[in-house]
């Protein structure tokens, strides 16, 4: 996982105690790193805030932030591992990424910022390492950009030839060229983007005109779930409902996503 070396970097005092922290969050920005694919613009940081000494005895922390832009990923790289013990805490967990590729989805920004997550402290103590086994909830955000989303659509569904995206005045315009088996046409939706099952985004209260006629009822419905759900956080990206959207805005050439962000257990199906 991450974080290597957190028991010693604690329990110092004065200049080795920070000689020790700066040493602990070098490892654990390699090892962060180590889960990405870097590119020359990749940079990695990790900051830790402790505590008291008594606090350290104890295994609590005060705050953890990781941050990191400029790499591609493909699926979470942070997990829990629940059936390791709870022994420390930390009190606070932000995580910040700007400028990365996530399975196709090039994303500007996410943060998240968790409360009281839970970690091994006696093998922080043994080993010098430390896993996560308990996620807080918190507030997270995701920042996405109209260039982003004709990669992705086009990534993401094969008959879609040609795709343009405006996101303006809380609506998405996609038009485009795709073949969509019912029918084969140039098509424009002007549509709302709402939330479904707080995992996935969908096109609704669309109107849908197909090589220059508004679409039917019938058709435009065929169009909708042909194309819906746009991005599932699960099945597209795999990050195990890593958040669950509440909000979702549209301003200014991009798309903002608000709601409650966690480090999801690790996925053992292999999938």
């Amino acid at each position: 996982m991450f974080l290597i070396g957190l028991f010693a970097a604690l329990l110092g005092g004065g200049a080795l105690a920070e000689a020790e922290l700066a040493r602990f969050e070098r490892a654990a920005a390699a090892e962060v790193g180590s889960h990405l694919e870097r590119t020359a613009e990749t940079v990695v940081s990790v900051e830790v805030t402790p505590l008291g000494v008594v606090e350290s005895l104890r295994g609590e922390v005060s705050h953890v932030s990781i941050t990191a832009r400029g790499f591609a990923v493909q699926g979470l790289p942070l997990f829990t591992e629940p059936d390791l013990e709870k022994t420390g805490t930390i009190r606070s967990l932000e995580i910040v990424l700007h400028d990365f590729n996530l399975r196709g989805l090039q994303v500007e920004e996410l943060r998240a910022r968790l409360s009281r997550c839970r970690y091994d402290f006696g093998l922080a103590r043994s080993q010098r390492v430390l896993r996560l086994t308990e996620s807080g909830e918190g507030p997270g955000y995701v920042r996405v950009g109209e260039r982003a989303l004709e990669r992705f659509i086009l990534h993401k569904y094969r008959n879609i030839n040609r795709v343009s995206v405006r996101l303006d005045a809380g609506k998405i315009l996609v038009s485009g060229q795709g073949d969509f088996g019912f029918v084969k046409a140039e098509f424009m939706v002007l549509a709302q983007i709402g939330q479904r099952n707080g995992t996935q985004l969908v096109l609704e209260n669309a109107r849908v005109v197909l090589d220059g006629i508004r679409a039917d009822a019938a058709t435009a419905r065929g169009f909708l779930e042909a194309i819906n759900p746009v991005i599932d956080e699960n099945r597209d990206l795999r990050l195990n409902t890593a958040m669950t959207i509440e909000e979702v805005r549209i301003r200014d050439g991009f798309i903002e996503l608000f709601g409650t962000a966690r480090v999801p257990k690790r996925d053992r199906s292999g999938g």
